[in-house]
């Protein structure tokens, strides 16, 4: 599957359609991969990232999460086997749902993710070992922050039309450190954004 993404005003060296190719290993090398059937190799999981399937279009956010086996749910999340902290932290920032719908060119109400496009595709970027402790203190407070949801699962509680302030202000702190890394004003708007991601996705594409 191949998805073309118009790209307005961004640099002219660039293409101004970037073909997004469903792959079935990460675009950035050393990641690891969505696993995306039930296999024996569930069984030698001791924990893993979850990215749910199903998203909504005015979700900020994504519960993703760190699960060990008895409480991953392979039946709406994707897993992504182990536990690096600094890879989840990424994914919990705003960007990965700025890129899931850019990819999917959003309009949806209701959307799933296509892990062989939305996550392969994403351009993780380098990061120093400084870099990549903030990465895991900022991770951390969302976790703490989390912990004070109640009467919902996750999921359900981030496809609600508003999180808690404490909530929303621990994953504002983890997008200031995303973004710093990623090379971003901390006052980016979603198109610069958007821009910026493309932009890299683009140079790891022509590198592949």
């Amino acid at each position: 599957m191949t998805r073309l993404v118009s790209l307005k005003g961004v640099n002219s060296t660039l293409m101004l359609r970037v073909p997004v190719i469903a792959r079935q290993n990460p675009i950035v090398k050393g990641l690891p991969p969505v696993i995306l059937e039930k296999t024996n190799s569930y069984s030698e999981i001791y924990s893993a990232i979850t990215i749910p399937k199903i998203f909504r279009s005015h979700q900020k956010y994504y519960a993703i999460e760190i699960l060990p086996p008895d409480l991953m749910d392979s039946e709406n999340s994707y897993l992504v086997a182990g536990d690096n902290p600094a890879l989840l932290a990424i994914l919990m920032s705003s960007l990965f749902p700025i890129w899931v719908k850019a990819v999917n060119k959003g309009g949806k109400e209701l959307g799933k993710i296509n892990p062989t496009l939305d996550y392969n595709n994403f351009p993780f970027p380098e990061f120093s070992k400084k870099q990549g402790k903030l990465l895991e203190e900022a991770g951390g407070r969302i976790h703490r922050a989390r912990g004070s949801l109640k009467g919902s699962t996750l999921s359900e509680a981030y496809q609600q039309t508003a999180l808690p302030e404490h909530l929303v202000m621990a994953h504002e702190e983890l997008d200031r450190v995303v973004k710093e890394i990623f090379g971003l004003p901390e006052d980016a708007s979603e198109e610069v954004i958007v821009e910026k991601l493309f932009e890299n996705y683009l140079n790891l594409f022509q590198n592949s």
